[in-house]
């Protein structure tokens, strides 16, 4: 299992979902009102181009702004603050915090994210001493010395003995390169 590497991603690529929730809605409802404006000035053509302007252009202005605004709030409330507060979170996981998230006010698709990352969490508090793994192979290994210099002496076969001891430590292995990959790649940041 590889960790991507950060460096790859260009940093001046990358905007924030706050910076991107402005610009789209924005040009939406700029479309928007241009698009309506544009159809009520052929459908009915003004005899005046300044009344045009004071009658029409500046109301739905003005409506376009209030829909922009009211967009922007509810976007945020429901999308962006939540998804931040996930982001951040995961990024408190990637540095060794296992808190479990709590998250109000969140549509069903954020409630389904969040419950998963505190699965995650839960699963991964299982193995909340690094250490003990280590501890394990050292007791394998130990185990395979005594094997190797007493096996003789115990009268057994000792190959489906030091079978099952290398699946152990292969499986041992497997269970210790997770936190060490992750360890490894904490301290390259």
């Amino acid at each position: 299992m590889s960790i991507p590497n950060p460096k790859r991603f260009k940093k001046s690529a990358v905007h924030s979902l706050d910076q991107l929730l402005l610009r789209w809605t924005f040009g939406a409802v700029t479309a928007g009102m241009l698009v309506y404006s544009l159809i009520e000035y052929i459908i009915e053509r003004p005899p005046d181009t300044v009344d045009f302007i004071t009658h029409h252009l500046f109301h739905v202005l003005a409506i376009a702004v209030l829909v922009w605004l009211a967009l922007v709030f509810i976007i945020r409330r429901t999308v962006v603050k939540p998804a931040s507060l996930i982001f951040t979170h995961l990024s408190k996981i990637s540095a060794g915090r296992l808190d479990y998230l709590e998250c109000d006010e969140i549509s069903q698709e954020m409630s389904e994210v969040v419950t998963s990352i505190n699965i995650l969490i839960s699963r991964l508090r299982r193995f909340s001493d690094p250490d003990a793994a280590s501890r394990a192979m050292d007791r394998v290994r130990e185990l395979r010395e005594t094997f190797r210099q007493h096996g003789d002496d115990l009268g057994v076969d000792m190959v489906p003995t030091m079978k099952v001891l290398t699946s152990l430590e292969g499986e041992l292995l497997d269970l210790i390169q997770i936190p060490c990959t992750s360890a490894a790649a904490n301290k390259n940041r």
